[in-house]
């Protein structure tokens, strides 16, 4: 098994994530477990700089879920299955492009008060993979 099944698992669970983020604000943490499992079992993430930033990321932005009512768990849920199917410096960049598209969106979309942040993820995601040779 190669690294391309955890990736392929990964695009049709975020696709499918991204769809129930975006129609209902909900992402269903169960289904990240399958790609996530895969993608440790296949390799385990090098302690790196950037992973010990990714999990500070994380566990900051899980609290900011937890303290304020504006922002859901989702994106913190997606964004640990990214890290166990892809390098940490691939998921900064991958949600980096994903913050300037969902910045995009929001200034030239109709005012919400809430944005689905997972389809960013997902769109950011697929294109750095499929780009720089991951897939």
């Amino acid at each position: 098994m190669s690294l391309t099944l955890p990736l392929l698992i990964g695009y049709l669970v975020l696709i499918f994530n991204s769809l129930t983020d975006y129609l209902t604000f909900e992402v269903y943490p169960l289904t990240l477990l399958l790609p996530a499992g895969l993608g440790l079992w296949q390799q385990r993430p090098p302690l790196t700089i950037s992973l010990y930033l990714v999990l500070a990321l994380l566990v900051g932005l899980y609290l900011l879920a937890q303290l304020t009512a504006t922002f859901g768990l989702g994106d913190v849920d997606v964004l640990l299955m990214l890290v166990f199917i892809i390098p940490a410096d691939t998921l900064l960049t991958c949600l980096a492009i994903a913050a300037v598209a969902a910045l995009v969106g929001f200034i030239i979309s109709a005012p919400r008060h809430r944005l689905p942040f997972v389809p960013f993820i997902s769109w950011s995601f697929i294109m750095v993979t499929q780009l720089t040779g991951l897939a």
